[in-house]
């Protein structure tokens, strides 16, 4: 036999500075008597999660919050009562969401003594209800966790191929529709998941169709920063290595619409990718 089920939705109301809102309950009360917990109430039938979250918070504390949109956060909470009450042997269930104070003065209603707002991980330190603690918990770790990847840099590694035949190096033009349009860059491309600086075989092997040996790996390492286009403000770690071609049969592939053996001097005067320019004249200058 299926239990019977007491499904609660709560709010964290999140104000300008970051602190969450958190109210006290009597202690004359059944459950959670004298500890604090988040705002919320019983679903009542037919009524949607959001809209019961909004009109529970406005009925209960007599302010507007508005529920986080589009990426809202849910919290899930559940459990099986135990305690002899009329809700022993119910499936418990608690869902949160995350809301925007707008407005209003909050204010305790019948099942509340005190409302305050607190930094989240304040609130850890007070008497909180079993299932409040575990959701703030799971709020904090999930926006330190949003925090800490939003401040990592972004970075984004290539490897590339001086490909030489006599005095002439190859060069690739890019398509008009590429994150670098219509501008050249030498053979190569971005390490994807699970690559090592090896990949570079790979990805000249796709752009020309041609088999390389690298001969002089890691010969140099460049950085720089993107200003324009979809990786603006990316940092760009470029290693480059020299090879030369074993076998294959040349094919441009569909990322370029032009190719070239260039002379050290006309690689400078092309329309070269902002990203390499620095690279290819370090290159084109060492031991001078």
């Amino acid at each position: 036999m299926k239990p019977k089920t007491l499904i609660v939705t709560r709010c964290i109301i999140r104000n300008n500075d970051g602190e969450i809102l958190l109210l006290k309950r009597r202690k004359d009360k059944t459950y959670n008597a004298n500890k604090y917990e988040l705002p919320g109430s019983k679903l009542p039938q037919f009524v949607d999660i959001k809209t019961s979250v909004t009109q529970s918070v406005y009925n209960e504390l007599g302010i507007t919050v508005m529920p986080i949109e589009p990426n809202q956060k849910v919290y899930l909470y559940n459990r099986l009562v135990t305690e002899d009450t009329k809700y022993k042997n119910y499936l418990f269930i608690e869902i949160t969401l995350e809301a925007e104070y707008i407005t209003g003065e909050p204010r305790t209603g019948e099942e509340h003594t005190n409302c305050i707002w607190v930094v989240p991980e304040d609130a850890l330190s007070l008497d909180l209800s079993i299932s409040s603690r575990e959701t703030i918990t799971k709020y904090i770790y999930t926006h330190q966790k949003e925090s800490l990847l939003s401040s990592r840099p972004k970075i984004q590694i290539t490897s590339r191929a001086i490909i030489r035949k006599g005095s002439k190096i190859l060069m690739l033009k890019r398509t008009p529709k590429s994150a670098f349009p219509n501008q050249w860059e030498l053979p190569g491309g971005k390490i994807d998941a699970l690559e090592t600086l090896d990949h570079i075989t790979r990805e000249v092997f796709e752009e020309t169709g041609l088999i390389i040996k690298v001969t002089k790996p890691s010969i140099l390492t460049s950085s720089n920063i993107i200003n324009t286009g979809k990786y603006r403000g990316y940092t760009f770690l470029s290693v480059f290595n020299e090879a030369k071609v074993v076998g294959g049969r040349f094919k441009l592939s569909h990322e370029h619409v032009d190719s070239g053996w260039f002379t050290k001097k006309q690689i400078l005067n092309l329309n070269l990718a902002d990203y390499t320019k620095l690279s290819i004249y370090k290159l084109f200058t060492i031991g001078k």
